[in-house]
């Protein structure tokens, strides 16, 4: 359970992306695609802007982050369904294929949204400037949450201890994940 900070603002926001024409096809697209990668993108793109709007960024700012975690796995449309839907162990050649789904969503995404928003979806799991970190901690909590058809989702105890260890991103953002999940363990606030 995660308890939003700005629960109306994060909702207003993403209604306001997701009337963008050329962002709202984007997303059919990706849930045409894989329902589960879809799903997995509005809940990373609720925490994203939550945690932007948590870091005081500008409200241009925040769009911009809610947009690029929206489509953060855009690329994954160019990769077989059967091998994201895949219950068993990925192979070394999916994996590498897997493994290349950031750099073919910026390159597909390369006409339309702006370099700064290409440049998060790139490096979403190398972060390396703090508006990619953003998107990369909200990606990875929900990852190790939610459940996978490969992989039961786990528990917060347990996903907080993983990302504190590997989260390449600034701790402060872990921190503020933790404070919500410490003070509102029971909250009515999902990801979904």
């Amino acid at each position: 359970m995660y308890h939003y900070c700005h629960p109306e603002e994060v909702e207003r926001i993403i209604s306001k992306l997701a009337r963008h024409e050329l962002t709202a096809k984007s997303l059919q697209i990706i849930k045409s695609h894989h329902e589960e990668t879809y799903k997995h993108s509005l809940r990373v793109a609720k925490l994203s802007i939550d945690l932007a709007l948590e870091n005081n960024l500008s409200e241009k700012t925040v769009r911009m982050i809610g947009c690029a975690a929206l489509l953060h796995d855009f690329g994954k449309t160019k990769i077989d369904a059967r091998i994201l839907s895949k219950k068993s162990s990925l192979t070394r050649l999916e994996t590498l294929v897997v493994m290349k789904h950031p750099h073919m969503g910026a390159q597909e995404l390369k006409n339309f949204l702006p370099k700064k928003a290409r440049r998060i979806i790139e490096n979403h799991h190398h972060p390396t400037d703090r508006l990619t970190q953003i998107v990369s901690a909200a990606d990875m909590y929900d990852a190790l949450t939610f459940p996978r058809t490969y992989k039961d989702g786990l528990p917060i105890e347990k996903v907080l201890e993983i990302m504190s260890g590997q989260f390449a991103g600034k701790a402060r953002l872990i921190d503020q994940l933790k404070k919500r999940l410490v003070q509102h363990p029971r909250s009515q606030y999902r990801l979904n």
